[in-house]
């Protein structure tokens, strides 16, 4: 389009060093490692890992490094809910002043000492 035919309907479409191609239903984009959406707008690692794990980008998929006492392709299990938990989960909760961390109905809680609460 254009006066002289000199734009394209691919012309800035793509986003994020994406490159566009022209097809009969509009412009498409084949993004660059790491981004993703019709525009390469969107970042493919956010809010991919859960728990705190860090995703990086690796030959053929996304990759989450998970935090400790967690795994799962997306730091999705809690090793401390199996059926037989680490001893290292005893701490897990992040219970203050000596408090011991329990395991009740699939969820964490802290066991606090006499004097505490929380």
């Amino acid at each position: 389009f254009g006066q002289s035919c000199e734009k394209s309907d691919c012309d800035h479409y793509c986003v994020n060093s994406g490159s566009c191609k022209l097809t009969p239903t509009g412009p498409w984009c084949t993004c660059q490692s790491g981004f993703v959406g019709l525009r390469c707008e969107q970042n493919a690692c956010f809010q991919h890992c859960q728990n705190g794990g860090t995703c990086r980008i690796g030959t053929k998929q996304l990759e989450c490094v998970c935090p400790p006492l967690y795994s799962g392709r997306r730091c999705e299990i809690n090793q401390c809910l199996l059926p037989n938990p680490s001893p290292d989960c005893r701490n897990h909760c992040g219970c203050q002043n000596n408090g011991t961390c329990e395991v009740r109905a699939d969820m964490e809680v802290c066991k606090c000492t006499s004097l505490w609460g929380g």
